[in-house]
Parts: structure tokens; C-alpha cells; sequence
């Protein structure tokens, strides 16, 4: 028999301060985007640092202009989003919606009490909701800024429809698989998934770049010549326990632009992408690996994973407070509790939460890349790394100064002009 708790009545205002919470975050990006917005206004020529870039004013302020326009876009949309999700939850649309989902499957002469039914049926809705009240602005977005379709609205609404019926299926599979491990884990289900995902990302982190990626792409020996020379030279400088050095086609998508290192220990092997070697002379390409031995050294990605299994751990611990409480799902408006309106409560805190780690990782990532770029300036570096970067930067013009308070809460990366100005400032004291 379903819980019922309209006979209780909750001591604490849970869904008021989801709501705070939601709020706070939302008006707090639109803060951001609108600073960003003006900031990219406001600029009228390259910046006197970025001269030398050989890019016209004409071509840098379309590229502003393009910017502009999608940041435009990214505050109307998360206003929008946040006004519709706000009146939902605080008109109680979900509960709404579960009674909805327990009467169709009753008239159908289905279980309206089982959670896998029912659940599968509400997220079906919610899918198909948030692809409708999307689609304007979507339209918006791919005709109007990016004019990605050439007024082939068919071609758009075709995509659309291909990637709703991907996305439900995948939904669909993965809610009751996690349904059913939560059910299989009991009590402690919770915990039992927190360390599976602990695992599972270590695993990822350790195994695929030393076994995967090389069955999925091709890596090529790069044979002998003056940088090969030039690189084991360096690595031997920076006492760099260099293995073997490799490149790779640059269709092969990854997160890594120019170059990356996997291994353990004393086998560290180096792998370029040949757009770096391509486009950057030695020293550029050098000053680019010198950076990445940085943040080899310093275990930065480490750390950055020390930081996600924090993360982690304390949105499991939060988990198990949410699932387990009744009160708070009376709150929301639902007469009973189950797995699923656990799970779905829960990701009503969880964006406003991971948006503080978010933000660690990010301010962490920040300072180890300007902490890469000292080690680079160290091994003698840093005219190379400086014209590297300004050519990596070149298909990216519209960011490349970015209101501060906007980059320092989105961008992963410091901005080109920050820094440009951070590599002038450590080549002046090292004078």
C-alpha cells in the first residue's frame, strides 16, 4: 500500500527553499549573462594585446556580434525556463501530473502503484513538455542566429523529432535500471551507487585513454626530426619521465586541443594532435606540451577528481536524506513516496547544489592553468606559448575578452586576454 502523508504535516518549508534555491541560482545567471552581454556591447576594436593576431576589426566585431546575439539568447531562454519551472513547482504541476499518470494506467487496468509503469509514464510527459516549450526557442537559434538550416524547417523539425525519440529512449532505459538497482539496493541503495560511480569514473579517467582510444583512433609514431628532438630535450630539462610520443588526426573528437599525456608512474607517453604540429611552429608546440607537462606534474587532474568524488559523495549523502523523508515529498504536493519521487526530488536540489561544486572546479581549473603557464614561462617558454595560444584562439574571437565576473563563474578556461596579460606580468618579474 502507497504511504499516505496527508496526515502529516511537514515542520520545515522544503519546497520554498528548493524554490530559494532555484531562484537564487537563475536570477544569479541572468546577472552573469546580462553583465556579458554588455560587456560584448561596449567593445568596438580588438584589444591593443591581440594586434598582432592579423584578425581585422571587421572580422572580430562579427564575431562579437555573433556572441552577443547567443548570449542574448542563453538569458531570455534561462529566464523563460525559470519562470515556467517555478510557477510548476509552486502550483504543485508535478504531483499533478503523477495523480495523471496513476489514473491512465488504472484505466488501462495497469498497476497505477507501479513505480516502473508510473514513472516511465511522467517522464515520457516531461520529456515530451520540455521539448515543446523549447522548440520556439530552438527555432529562434538555428534560424535566426546561426541560420544553420537555410529556412529547411522540415530538415529542423525532422532532427528535432529524431533526437525527442533518442532522448525518451534513453530516459525510458536508464530510469528503470536505476529504479531497479534502488529497489535491489534497499536502504543503502544509495551508497552502493555513489561508490559505482566513484569507480566507474576512475576507470574511465585510467582506462580509456591507454585502451580505448587507441582502438578507437589511429596513433601514429612520430618519427624522428628536429622536434621529437626539441621535445625530448624538454622533458628531460623539466625531469619528465617521457615514454613514447604519438599523434593523432585531428577529426578524432576529444576534449584535449593540442596534446595530452597517459600513463602511470615512469611511463608517461605523449600524444599530439596533428593540428598541433600542422599549424604551430616548434616552439609554439613546445610552449603547448611544456603547459600540459604542468599540469602532469602538479596533479591537477588529480585533484579535479578528488574534488568530482567529493562532489559525489555529498549529493549521495544527500540522496539518502531526500529519499528517505516523507514529509518532504508531502511538501511538494505528492500524497505518497516512492523510489522515483525520491529520485525526482532529489533532482529538483541537485542543480542548485552542483552548482557550488561547479563553480570550485571551475576556480580550481582556472588557477591551475595560469599555474601551467608560470611552468611553461620557468622552462623558457613563454614567447611560444604566447603566439600558441593566440592561434588556437583564433576560431574563438567572441570570448576572448569576457566581462570578469562572467568568466570567472563559466569559463573552465581563462579568457585569451587574461591570459595574454598574466603571461606579461610573469615575464616582467622574471626580468
Amino acid at each position: 500500500m502507497p504511504i499516505k502523508l496527508r496526515d502529516f504535516i511537514s515542520p520545515y518549508p522544503y519546497k520554498q527553499t528548493a524554490l530559494a534555491l532555484i531562484s537564487a541560482k537563475s536570477i544569479f545567471e541572468a546577472f552573469l549573462n546580462w553583465r556579458q552581454y554588455r560587456k560584448l556591447s561596449k567593445t568596438s576594436s580588438l584589444p591593443d594585446e591581440l594586434k598582432d593576431m592579423k584578425i581585422t576589426d571587421e572580422e572580430f566585431l562579427n564575431a562579437r556580434q555573433f556572441t552577443r546575439k547567443l548570449v542574448k539568447y542563453e538569458l531570455l531562454l534561462g529566464l523563460a525556463t525559470f519562470a515556467l519551472y517555478w510557477v510548476m513547482l509552486h502550483f504543485d504541476y508535478f504531483p499533478k501530473v503523477w495523480e495523471y499518470c496513476g489514473s491512465f494506467l488504472k484505466y488501462w487496468n495497469l498497476d497505477p502503484n507501479n513505480d516502473y509503469f508510473r514513472a516511465t509514464a511522467f517522464m515520457i510527459i516531461e520529456v515530451m513538455r520540455e521539448k515543446v516549450v523549447a522548440l520556439p526557442f530552438l527555432c529562434y537559434k538555428n534560424f535566426r542566429i546561426e541560420q544553420l538550416y537555410k529556412k529547411n524547417f522540415i530538415a529542423f523539425l525532422a532532427e528535432e523529432v529524431i533526437s525527442l525519440i533518442t532522448r525518451v529512449s534513453i530516459i525510458v532505459v536508464l530510469l528503470n535500471v536505476i529504479l531497479w538497482a534502488l529497489y535491489l539496493g534497499g536502504q543503502r541503495a544509495h551508497v552502493y551507487a555513489g561508490m559505482a560511480l566513484i569507480l566507474a569514473y576512475s576507470l574511465v579517467k585510467c582506462v580509456y585513454p591507454k585502451f580505448v582510444s587507441p582502438m578507437l583512433n589511429k596513433f601514429y609514431e612520430l618519427e624522428d626530426g628536429p622536434l621529437r628532438q626539441e621535445i625530448i630535450k624538454l622533458s628531460e630539462r623539466a625531469k619528465f619521465p617521457l615514454r613514447n610520443i604519438y599523434y593523432v588526426d585531428s577529426f578524432t573528437r576529444s576534449e584535449h586541443s593540442e596534446c595530452y599525456f597517459f600513463g602511470f608512474g615512469n611511463r608517461i607517453n605523449l600524444v599530439l594532435f596533428d593540428t598541433l604540429i600542422h599549424q604551430l611552429n616548434n616552439d609554439e608546440a613546445l610552449a603547448c606540451i611544456s603547459h600540459q607537462m604542468a599540469h602532469w606534474k602538479g596533479n591537477h587532474n588529480f585533484k579535479l577528481a578528488m574534488l568530482t568524488f567529493i562532489e559525489i559523495l555529498a549529493l549521495v549523502y544527500l540522496y539518502g536524506i531526500i529519499s528517505n523523508n516523507d514529509l518532504l515529498a508531502y511538501s511538494f504536493g505528492f500524497s505518497q513516496n516512492s523510489a522515483f519521487i525520491g529520485l525526482f526530488l532529489f533532482s529538483i536540489y541537485l542543480s542548485p547544489l552542483s552548482f557550488i561544486f561547479d563553480l570550485c572546479a571551475i576556480l580550481l581549473q582556472r588557477k591551475f592553468e595560469f599555474t601551467a603557464d608560470a611552468y611553461s614561462l620557468a622552462l623558457g617558454q613563454v614567447k611560444g606559448l604566447e603566439s600558441a595560444i593566440k592561434k588556437v584562439s583564433h576560431d574563438n574571437l567572441g570570448e576572448v575578452d569576457s566581462d570578469h565576473l562572467y568568466a570567472a563563474f563559466t569559463h573552465s578556461y581563462p579568457t585569451l586576454l587574461d591570459r595574454i596579460r598574466n603571461l606579461k606580468k610573469l615575464e616582467a618579474k622574471h626580468r
